[in-house]
């Protein structure tokens, strides 16, 4: 008997394997769980806010950088890289200019009763999936 298994991307799976010894006479059973890496590299909320609008490219470079726009009230006065959520397992980069090259690591400062662009790289669990992202915050005036 044989067969194949789907795997869960981002997830276990659990394999049950039945082995029969060469004389018959003998019978094992295993249970294998296997975590099969997710190639996701979506950004999910960047300030507890999902996107107003989206727009732009596809994401796969800095020049075709996926557009977000979000509202933000005047309380929020800056962007920390702990403020930002990605796909289970994903890597996320916040940088503060579109060439993707200044890596802030901390936080950006968002401009009073303006917008604050934030360029956020997200790089998938199993690195074969990098989508970049331009969003827009626009902060309240007080």
């Amino acid at each position: 008997e044989s067969g194949s298994v789907l795997l869960t991307p981002g997830g276990d799976t659990s394999v049950y394997i039945k082995v029969i010894a060469e004389n018959t006479t003998i019978v094992n059973y295993y249970n294998v769980t296997i975590y099969r890496s997710s190639s996701d590299a979506d950004l999910t909320s960047v300030l507890s806010q999902t996107p107003g609008s989206v727009g732009g490219g596809d994401g796969s470079t800095t020049g075709n950088a996926i557009t977000w726009s979000i509202s933000v009230a005047n309380a929020v006065d800056v962007l920390d890289l702990s403020d930002i959520v990605a796909a289970t397992g994903a890597t996320v980069n916040l940088y503060s200019d579109d060439a993707f090259s200044l890596n802030e690591d901390a936080s950006i400062s968002l401009a009073e009763g303006g917008s604050t662009i934030a360029y956020i790289k997200v790089i998938s669990e199993d690195t074969s999936t990098t989508n970049y992202y331009a969003v827009t915050i626009n902060r309240a005036a007080a």
